[in-house]
């Protein structure tokens, strides 16, 4: 597991291009999720805008760290390179951020507390616990994004 929630990729494949962006369009649809259960074939709810696409994963389950995709599809000699971007939705990050960081302030509330190991722990721990329940959540879901790409495109990331 990486630090940072971000990943960068890609995917080379022999397919050509319009043929990608044909087989995308087909696993790309509305988030079409019935109590966290999928109802159709697509893997990702978004958009294809020409080369570009912006996407999210379709989860059977409650992730708001889920990946958000950001690709670009380029035609080359040999096939198709997809460059992806993965990070988490930007909103998101800005709240968990603000909450570390609100953790981390909470130092003028600590001598309200007696016990001298909590005073110490507390305002270190809580950030600290916050950001690896956030990152295992982002790195939770991104292998499986990358084998729906790669099973999509008949490919391999490089």
């Amino acid at each position: 597991m990486k630090l940072i929630p971000f990943e960068r990729f890609t995917i080379d494949t022999q397919l050509k291009k319009d043929e990608v962006k044909a087989r995308l369009e087909k696993r790309i649809g509305p988030n079409k999720a019935n109590n966290f259960q999928r109802i159709d074939q697509n893997y990702f709810y978004g958009g294809l805008s020409g080369d570009k696409f912006k996407i999210y994963p379709i989860l059977d389950h409650r992730n708001s760290w889920k990946p958000f995709l950001y690709g670009t599809i380029i035609g080359t000699d040999k096939g198709t390179k997809i460059s992806v971007i993965m990070r988490p939705n930007l909103i998101i990050l800005l709240v968990t951020l603000t909450m570390i960081f609100g953790a981390l302030l909470t130092n003028e509330l600590v001598p309200l507390i007696e016990s001298k190991f909590l005073e110490i722990v507390l305002p270190v721990m809580f950030p600290i616990v916050l950001y690896v329940i956030c990152t295992t959540a982002f790195y939770s879901d991104t292998e499986m994004c990358k084998d729906y790409l790669v099973e999509i495109t008949d490919g391999q990331i490089k």
